[in-house]
């Protein structure tokens, strides 16, 4: 998988937070393990319950549980959220409370090998193969859990498109329909936005190339989210996975003059 493209570029790539940020309930940590060996943190985020009537019915604040051993609703959407750069679970925690109870669905978040609570129990570095290591692993624990494919959404955020697509194509491969993939500044491979930066690389390979896997992503509907004036990830990566995607993408979002870190 390019092995030494990604010798190169790991470094530029995955950029971890300097230091994990804490969440305020530690104890609900989920704690997986990649094909690897590697510890994985998840959380698991359930929307508020609905209280009120009528046009008054508002929802509770939502909660980071543990899925094993509190309720939840397996019939409501469930997000594996991949994050992007720069974030871990602590960062991220509050988004995903609001998210939640926004959409009224479960969100499974993770942090990558290398990132936040994962950096802090082993020396393992991020990489390509660990990334998709660690979506499987927590694609694995969601089906433990008695939910459905169909109800399962798969959400990638930048660097996060990469495991996404991965693990996307690897379902449809299997004939396993799941409920669809959302793609938020996405990018077509990371050596075209290694190449778009500036750098010059000789070598033979390429990491993450979603513009491969989208032909194959055919079962489930997609969506593409991108701001047009990315410095990161240019707006013309999200517009060819658009069109690779042809008549599979049920929508797009080009949002005017938004870099990637203002779309939430």
């Amino acid at each position: 998988m390019g092995s030494v493209l990604g010798l190169a570029v790991n470094p530029i790539l995955f950029q971890p937070p300097t230091k994990c940020t804490s969440i305020p309930t530690p104890k609900k940590i989920i704690w997986l393990k990649n094909a690897q060996g590697i510890p994985i943190p998840a959380a698991f985020f359930r929307p508020g319950r609905l209280q009120g009537k009528g046009s008054k019915k508002r929802r509770a604040k939502s909660e980071m549980i543990s899925p094993v051993e509190e309720k939840f609703e397996r019939s409501n959407i469930t997000i594996i959220y991949s994050h992007a750069n720069s974030e871990d679970l602590g960062l991220l925690y509050e988004k995903f409370t609001y998210l939640s109870n926004h959409l009224g669905a479960n969100i499974l978040a993770y942090d990558y090998t290398g990132y936040g609570y994962a950096k802090k129990v082993s020396e393992a570095q991020p990489s390509e193969e660990a990334c998709y290591a660690d979506i499987e692993a927590v694609y694995g624990y969601l089906m433990t859990l008695g939910i459905p494919p169909i109800r399962v959404v798969l959400y990638g955020r930048s660097v996060g498109t990469g495991p996404t697509c991965y693990l996307a194509e690897k379902l449809c491969r299997k004939n396993i329909e799941i409920g669809g993939v959302i793609l938020h500044s996405p990018f077509i491979s990371v050596y075209r936005v290694v190449a778009d930066c500036g750098f010059s690389l000789s070598c033979l390979g390429d990491m993450f190339p979603n513009i491969e896997k989208a032909e194959n992503i055919d079962l489930c509907p997609v969506y593409v989210i991108h701001g047009t004036d990315d410095e990161i990830i240019p707006f013309y990566h999200g517009c060819m996975l658009y069109d690779a995607f042809g008549g599979r993408c049920t929508g797009a979002s080009a949002v005017k003059e938004a870099p990637v870190d203002n779309l939430w």
